[in-house]
């Protein structure tokens, strides 16, 4: 049986930043303060930015999705068919 390789599951390049951190530990305590390490160890991330929300209305829901009601009544009165179809059956059967 073969031995399994094992491999951080973080990115290459966060992996590379922490070797070049460990191997130099003095540059370590000039961080600026956008570089400052979380618990982990690893640098922190900046805060995202979020995109201003719009308001979705109703109407462009139902565009959106008109599909969606139209499956949605076609699975509905396949499912009365077979439903009535075994009533039937169960009458015969």
């Amino acid at each position: 049986m073969a031995k399994k390789k094992r491999r951080p599951n973080i990115p290459q390049a966060t992996l590379e930043q922490v070797r070049r951190q460990v191997q130099s530990p003095g540059a370590s305590a000039k961080q600026e303060p956008s570089q400052q390490k979380n618990s982990e160890g690893l640098p922190r991330k900046a805060a995202a930015v979020r995109p201003s929300a719009s308001v979705t209305t109703e109407e462009d829901l139902r565009v959106q999705y008109a599909y969606v009601i139209t499956d949605l009544r076609n699975m509905a009165v396949l499912s009365g068919a077979f439903l009535l179809g075994l009533v039937v059956l169960s009458f015969f059967i």
